[in-house]
C-alpha cells in the first residue's frame, strides 16, 4: 500500500521537532524509508505495474527534494537567528565602549571623531553579516544543485532499467537522502 504524501511530510515534522526537542545536528530520516516500493513478485513487469512503480519512485524524489529544501529553509532561517544575536551583541559592545569613551572625552570634538569611527565600524559589521549571508546561501544552492543532479541520475537509472523490463534495484529506493 502506498504512503500518502501528506504523512510522509507529518512524519518528518514529527522527526525533526524530536530532533530539535534532543538537540541533535542529524537530519532527520529519509522519506524513501517511508516510500519504498510496493512488494510484488518477480518476474516480467506489465505496463501497469511499470506506470505505478515510475508513479510511486517519482513521488518518493519529490519527498526527498521537499525533505532538503526544508532542511535548508530550516538552516538558514537559524543562520540569520545566530547572526542578529550576534547583531545585539556587537551593539551591547559598541554601546558599553562609547559610554565610557563620553565618560572619558567629555567634549564635542572628541566625540564626533569617535562616532564618524562608530559609523564606520557599523558599516564594516553589517558588511561582514551580508557576506556570511551571501557564503551561506551559496553553499546551500551548490548542495541543492548537487542533490537535484543526484535525484535526477537516480531516475534516469531507474527508468532505465524499468525501460528494459527489470524490476529496478532495491539501492535505488533506499537512502533518497542528502
Amino acid at each position: 500500500m502506498r504512503t500518502p504524501a501528506w504523512w510522509i511530510g507529518f512524519e518528518l515534522l514529527r522527526a525533526g521537532l524530536a530532533q530539535a526537542e534532543e538537540g541533535g545536528a542529524t537530519p532527520p530520516p529519509s522519506p524513501s524509508a517511508l516510500a519504498s516500493p510496493s512488494a510484488t513478485p518477480e518476474g516480467p513487469l506489465t505496463e501497469e505495474e511499470r506506470r505505478k512503480l515510475r508513479m510511486e519512485f517519482r513521488s518518493a524524489l519529490r519527498s526527498a527534494e521537499r525533505a532538503f529544501e526544508h532542511q535548508e529553509r530550516s538552516a538558514l532561517r537559524e543562520f540569520q537567528t545566530a547572526q542578529s544575536a550576534e547583531g545585539k551583541q556587537w551593539k551591547e559592545k559598541e554601546r558599553l565602549a562609547r559610554r565610557k569613551y563620553f565618560e572619558k572625552h567629555p567634549t564635542g570634538p572628541e566625540q564626533r571623531k569617535y562616532v564618524l569611527g562608530f559609523v564606520e565600524r557599523k558599516k564594516e559589521f553589517d558588511a561582514s553579516l551580508v557576506f556570511k549571508l551571501q557564503a551561506e546561501k551559496k553553499s546551500w544552492r551548490d548542495k541543492r544543485e548537487a542533490h537535484r543532479e543526484k535525484l535526477k541520475e537516480r531516475l534516469n537509472r531507474f527508468i532505465k532499467e524499468l525501460d528494459s523490463g527489470q524490476r529496478p534495484s532495491r539501492d535505488l529506493w533506499e537512502n533518497l537522502q542528502f
